[in-house]
């Protein structure tokens, strides 16, 4: 190639690369062109239109035709009821520093590509609507908070950030719809009094959320940086879905969370609470008084009830419980793998027929201490209380000690020592003692002792007797496995069968109910004299009366009167 030629090439390739830098050009409305829409149409990629006051307001539709143009305005923006923004990718609009976006028609963000739409300055969106569309990005920046009043819908893939900086909230009275693998992206906090929907979408609050409306997710994750708050009126619901709070998690109206995952730091209910097969960690979860929590599933946390908690299905609390409220079993087993102190109630209310090691009930793998007041209820065959740890219980009235037909399993830890409390009056080896309607009987279907060491201890006055001589044990069936060792410590165990592959102390202590002659108060094999005058030395009395002696009181009844003289007197010379 020749000199001209090359020259030629180099005033060529000087006029392309100005051309392909020329500069942004500023076109001004109405002064340059009459319309938004005619200044879009001249428009090229980079360029700037700057719109003097209130010009949006004559101009329901505008569309960028998918240039990248940023739209500038020196005041207040404001679009009509009807009115529709057709954003381009990389289309940008906003309002002057300090001042008002009052969108009260459509805002669509581009159809294609990735690149942000940005609205800056919004402040108000009333009766209006803003669509991000599929694979779409739309970003809404203030200096202020953001009023929403409409409909926001945004479609699958598409993303919708609220870029709000400090303290700055987002206040949704309107709703918000995310489709599948939708995002909704907030800085800063989050004020919901409308209805948030979702499926398979992903929301992340940067600040604290408070709920007054309806919050509705299916699949898909909810993230919020401080406390999460569910007022009275409000409600979240969460099917299969994914719940962090890296503060609290307060609920004071309806939480639903199905199927899913619960990470908080602090769990507090004041209102109604459903976790069904939920996954739950917590540093601790508190339900108050008067609140009702219904659930299952595995729950990583201490709890503290003082209100309902419903189980529904097998449920694992990982850490101890104190339940000062009332727990229902309704199906299942609650496993504790800690301590449980109850001073409230705990019902089993499964009524299904015991089959093989299909058992409904609690399992507590530390130790279980009941207080003064305290009920335990567990009248079906079916329900089981097992405790590996030790078994102190002081409730004090047979009418809220229910055992009877259910079964009690205690040192499941082979090799452990733990304590056993004995709890019924010691009226001998009748029937009686299977009678728990009387005062001072807490009589149990099955007692199995499992592998560990049990010391039996009488520590509390539950038959109301004092202490002058030790309670006892009444049971239909005693089994003890081999491995276990039971020390009686000189109290008694009554039976109707014995399965006994274990060690026992005093194999004396272990009776037969119906074993003895009926009216031999002294023991020495025969009704006579002595008897008679023991029972006659405490004719009259009744329970907390001095003379009472539990010995002559044959029926159990609480006094000894003219049926326990009438028993006697049947066996008189035996």
């Amino acid at each position: 190639m020749n000199g001209r030629g090359m020259c030629l090439v180099a005033v060529l390739f000087v006029v392309l690369v100005a051309a392909g830098s020329a500069p942004a050009v500023t076109i001004r409305v109405p002064n340059d062109q009459p319309t938004i829409a005619d200044a879009i149409a001249i428009a090229q990629t980079g360029d700037i239109i700057l719109v003097d006051d209130y010009v949006f307001a004559d101009e329901p539709i505008i569309d960028w035709f998918d240039k990248a143009v940023r739209v500038e305005s020196t005041d207040d923006l404001n679009q009509p009821i009807d009115g529709l923004y057709k954003l381009g990718s990389g289309a940008t609009v906003s309002a002057a520093t300090g001042r008002m976006m009052d969108i009260r028609g459509e805002l669509r963000s581009p159809t294609y590509g990735t690149a942000d739409a940005h609205a800056a300055c919004v402040q108000e969106t009333a009766d209006g609507r803003i669509v991000v569309q599929a694979g779409a990005r739309l970003n809404v920046c203030t200096p202020g908070y953001v009023m929403l009043d409409g409909t926001v819908t945004v479609e699958n893939a598409g993303v919708i950030s609220f870029s709000l900086p400090g303290s700055d909230h987002l206040d949704n009275g309107g709703h918000i719809m995310l489709f599948e693998n939708a995002q909704l992206n907030i800085t800063g906090n989050l004020t919901m009094s409308g209805t948030i929907t979702g499926v398979e979408a992903v929301v992340s609050v940067g600040g604290q959320s408070e709920v007054y409306g309806s919050w509705i997710m299916n699949g898909g994750r909810l993230i919020t940086s401080d406390n999460l708050y569910i007022s009275s009126y409000g409600m979240l619901t969460l099917y299969g879905s994914e719940l962090t709070v890296i503060g609290e998690c307060s609920n004071g109206g309806l939480h639903r969370l199905y199927d899913g995952l619960l990470l908080t730091q602090h769990l507090t209910n004041y209102g109604q609470l459903d976790l069904l097969n939920v996954t739950l960690s917590a540093e601790r979860f508190y339900n108050s008084s008067y609140s009702e929590v219904t659930g299952s599933g595995f729950w990583m946390t201490d709890l503290e009830n003082d209100g309902q908690l419903s189980c529904t299905d097998d449920t694992t609390v990982v850490g101890d419980v104190e339940n000062d409220g009332t727990i229902t079993i309704y199906t299942g087993t609650l496993t504790i793998l800690g301590a449980l102190t109850n001073n409230g109630t705990i019902i089993g209310n499964y009524r299904g027929t015991r089959d093989g090691d299909d058992w409904q009930g609690i399992h507590i793998s530390g130790d279980f201490d009941a207080g003064y007041g305290a009920q335990l209820l567990m009248p079906f065959p079916a329900l089981r209380v097992r405790v590996d740890g030790g078994y102190d219980v002081a409730i004090g009235h047979n009418e809220r000690y229910d055992m009877r037909q259910a079964t009690l399993v205690v040192g499941s830890l082979a090799g452990a020592g733990v304590e056993f409390e004995v709890m019924s009056r010691d009226v001998g080896p009748i029937a009686a003692g299977l009678d728990r309607m009387q005062p001072g009987h807490y009589p149990i279907g099955t007692l199995h002792i499992a592998g560990a060491t049990i010391n039996l201890i009488d520590t509390h006055d539950n038959d109301n007797l004092g202490y002058v001589t030790c309670e006892a044990v009444y049971v239909d069936t005693l089994q003890i496995d081999a491995g276990a060792t039971l020390n009686t410590e000189g109290c008694r165990i009554y039976y109707n069968t014995l399965v006994n592959n274990g060690y026992v102390d005093d194999p004396a202590n272990l009776i037969l109910i119906g074993s003895g002659i009926p009216g031999d108060l002294d023991g020495d094999g025969d009704v006579d004299l002595t008897d008679l005058a023991e029972l006659l030395g405490s004719y009259g009395s009744c329970i907390g009366d001095p003379n009472y002696n539990p010995a002559a009181d044959l029926d159990g009844s609480g006094c000894v009167e003219i049926s326990d003289l009438a028993v006697l007197l049947g066996n008189f010379g035996r």
